[in-house]
């Protein structure tokens, strides 16, 4: 989903480049990262997020499909996120990082004996 396409100056554009390099680059073990690339206003803040089940050469590869297909899709997008197999990405010109200060917070439980899978999990939240 693009979130904003409003456009972006060149100096974002390439810190956005290099943030993608960097999410593909440094697939973590844990299957969770987050980074951010540049100096404000220009600063591209991103989020890599992988299946517990997915061995880190299939991260990478996902996070590379990933972010090119999300720079073909929001080719102007500063804000947008994509799911695609098992990795979720996501980046923007605004830090989401950490929830707002008196932000709602939220937890998630099924009453299943088996959990669900991890792609289900995630349609079922952003969908509520």
């Amino acid at each position: 989903s693009c979130f904003t396409s409003d456009g972006f100056p060149p100096t974002y554009e390439q810190n956005l480049e290099q943030l993608f390099h960097s999410l593909v680059d440094s697939v973590p073990s844990d299957g969770f990262d987050n980074t951010s690339i540049g100096e404000a206003p220009n600063t591209a803040y991103g989020l890599a997020l992988f299946r517990s089940d997915a061995s880190a050469d299939i991260c990478r590869n996902r996070t590379a499909i990933a972010a090119e297909t999300i720079k073909a899709k929001c080719p102007n997008g500063r804000s947008a996120m994509i799911w695609h197999s098992s990795c979720l990405l996501r980046y923007s010109d605004k830090r989401f990082f950490e929830p707002s200060v008196g932000a709602r917070r939220w937890g998630y439980h099924t009453p299943r004996t088996r959990p669900l899978p991890i792609d289900r999990q995630a349609g079922i939240l952003w969908t509520h």
